[in-house]
């Protein structure tokens, strides 16, 4: 037969601590195109009106999200894009941004006129430095189409920059 169990024993002592981890707070900044814009095809590279961010990090390492979409006026392309690139400081950040192609043709469905484009990307930056981060367009095509984005009437269309750290 089994015997009455016996008494706990103390308990031992608490492990080593580990390291703290982050705050747990985030900051975002964004900026945001509520006006309608457009861009005049093979116009050269230039920057989007409104979607410019200029803060003070408190990180080395910024996460960027970009996004656009809208329309085209003109005749239909099969080769048209647009190219989004992010800057920081005014410099072009290699493998930051996106090209996408513009409206769609072929021979079974005929023509659409919408795109849209979007990035997420680290950016490195320097701690407690301000810092100016934006975003450049450039349209290409074989027509002299133009590009819109209806921000301010149009509820399909968006252009907005946002920066979480």
């Amino acid at each position: 037969a089994t015997g009455a169990t016996g008494a706990t024993g103390p308990s031992g002592t608490n492990g080593a601590t580990g390291p703290t981890g982050p705050t747990g707070i985030a900051n975002f900044y964004a900026a945001s195109n509520t006006a309608d814009i457009s861009k005049t095809a093979n116009s050269g590279v230039s920057a989007i009106p409104g979607v410019t961010v200029n803060f003070t990090p408190q990180k080395s390492t910024v996460y960027v999200s970009f996004s656009a979409s809208g329309t085209y006026s003109g005749t239909a392309e099969p080769a048209q894009f647009v190219v989004f690139t992010v800057l920081v400081n005014g410099v072009p950040q290699n493998g930051k941004g996106n090209a996408t192609s513009v409206g769609e043709f072929d021979d079974l469905y005929g023509s659409h006129n919408t795109w849209t484009g979007s990035v997420f990307v680290p950016v490195s930056v320097t701690v407690s430095v301000p810092v100016t981060i934006s975003v450049d367009w450039d349209f290409q095509s074989l027509s002299a189409n133009t590009l819109h984005i209806y921000s301010a009437t149009q509820t399909n269309a968006n252009c907005a920059l946002t920066i979480l750290e």
